[in-house]
């Protein structure tokens, strides 16, 4: 059920990163900016995984908070390229595996919480 709601975004990510993966000649793989780009994503994860569950029916919770950070802060980093591509700058697709890898990092550390706190 999980995968049929993140299917979608997985497709997006292996369409547009060959292609931007480049990004511009100065761009590198480690460096503030992308320390910046992970620390940021990881937060607004945490924040929507936290506010989803809380806000959830009991029902949903094994699913939803994880959807919702996930997809939403990946569409936020999404955005965010999309916007410095719109005014000179350089989609980079190195920034938004940055975003993902602090995406995945904060929901994590927010499930296991829960998770911990639940039990």
């Amino acid at each position: 059920m999980t995968w049929i709601r993140v299917a979608p975004l997985l497709f997006l990510v292996i369409l547009v990163l060959p292609a931007s993966a480049k990004g511009a000649p100065t761009d590198r793989w480690v460096g503030t900016d992308k320390w910046m780009h992970g620390a940021m994503s990881a937060s607004i994860a945490q924040l929507t995984f936290l506010t989803t569950d809380a806000l959830s029916p009991e029902e949903q919770r094994s699913y939803l908070p994880v959807t919702v950070a996930v997809g939403g802060t990946f569409l936020i980093g999404l955005g965010k390229e999309g916007m410095d591509a719109m005014n000179g700058g350089t989609f980079s697709g190195k920034d938004l595996l940055w975003d993902l890898g602090g995406t995945l990092l904060g929901t994590g550390i927010s499930w296991l919480m829960v998770f911990l706190l639940t039990q």
